[in-house]
């Protein structure tokens, strides 16, 4: 029993430092997911990351971002309470079902280029978007999860030493690579990275963690002919060397058709086809797979030993989530075959999910 309230369930998830059980609240009777930093964790940088995951997460509350209930310390070993979600991860979502169609694409890209748009305005880089850090909602939403590694815009010290790069080499920015400070438009690269990814269920950058970083310093990542011109343009707007070239989150997701609404919250749902031939199973609502830490010194890259990434398998090995008793005041839907979105109320039927494409000009990347 944790803090004479929570009544450890199965083991769901493990990370490098953390590991996530499902368990039940004892006052609310309903199901809750706890993250507890592991006994043997004698690091005190883990610590203070997972310490600042808890306070980070407190501090933001939007329907795209996973929702923390309660914090605390049990037998010296501080603990994360939060929602349970129902759903995979995108990461798991692309290797069973393939690459979304462009209504997919293009309501998955509002719903996370709002969420880090709302993260951003609160002060807060997530610093590793990837999908296996995304979940699938069975209401529709796309949740961005694991903030063991974001930090506050404000926070000079990032938990990490001068030179030093974190976060997950195919998705990191070319700044991030070369050691620098990290600012909001870290996140606008990797979504760009990600929604390609989406798109051609390809990684842009395969290979070793250091062939992976590396490759981005010379060469923008590949976009497809076939790929709409105007996703094309905003992809390639989203990745450009600079960081100063990339459009903001927000400025995303109104290229990608995001209505015009007064609650900044609103977000659009996403529905995704399941896998029929394959049992569904519980996910953690914060993937707890410890943030992959690569050591790139400003004058040199130190090599890891990690085992190449193939092209064709593009998403980092999912961990878990887990069915959502929790959920966040928002327009939800019925979880149908089909991808439908949730556009401003119409008398007619539900539509499809905008596909209000916007071809900026092109931008440097």
């Amino acid at each position: 029993m944790i803090a004479n309230r929570y009544a450890l369930g199965e083991l769901v998830g493990s990370g490098g430092m953390a590991d996530v059980y499902r368990a039940t609240d004892g006052v609310l009777g309903r199901e809750v997911a706890i993250k507890m930093l592991r006994a043997t964790t004698t690091d005190d940088t883990a610590r203070v990351r997972f310490d600042s995951e808890a306070r980070t997460l407190a501090s933001l509350n939007h329907p795209g971002l996973v929702t923390v209930l309660d914090a605390g310390v049990h037998e010296d070993r501080p603990f994360l309470v939060m929602e349970l979600i129902d759903g995979p991860t995108l990461a798991e979502r692309l290797r069973t079902a393939g690459p979304l169609d462009a209504a997919q694409l293009d309501v998955l890209g509002v719903q996370l280029a709002q969420a880090l748009g709302y993260a951003h305005a609160n002060g807060v880089i997530h610093r590793d978007v990837k999908p296996s850090n995304i979940l699938l909602c069975a209401d529709g939403r796309a949740v961005v999860t694991d903030f063991g590694i974001a930090r506050l815009v404000s926070d000079a010290s990032a938990h990490t030493q001068t030179g030093d790069v974190i976060g997950s080499p195919a998705y990191l920015s070319p700044e991030q690579v070369n050691g620098s400070a990290p600012t909001t438009a870290v996140d606008v690269y990797a979504l760009g990275l990600v929604l390609l990814e989406s798109a051609t269920n390809v990684r842009a950058y395969p290979g070793t963690p250091m062939e992976a970083a590396l490759a981005r310093l010379t060469t923008p990542p590949p976009i497809p002919d076939t790929l709409d011109a105007g996703l094309a343009d905003l992809i390639a707007r989203m990745t450009a060397l600079a960081p100063e070239d990339r459009p903001t989150a927000l400025e995303v997701a109104a290229a990608l058709g995001a209505p015009a609404v007064e609650d900044p919250t609103a977000t659009a749902v996403l529905q995704l086809p399941l896998v029929e031939d394959e049992p569904r199973r519980p996910y953690a609502a914060i993937l707890v797979a410890a943030a992959v830490v690569v050591a790139l010194a400003v004058a040199g890259l130190a090599q890891l030993g990690s085992d190449p990434v193939e092209a064709s398998s593009p998403s980092d090995t999912p961990t878990t989530s887990a069915p959502s008793a929790t959920p966040t005041p928002t327009q939800r839907a019925t979880v149908a075959p089909v991808v439908k979105a949730t556009p401003k109320p119409q008398a007619t039927a539900p539509a499809k999910a905008p596909v209000k494409k916007k071809a900026p000009a092109k931008g440097k990347g």
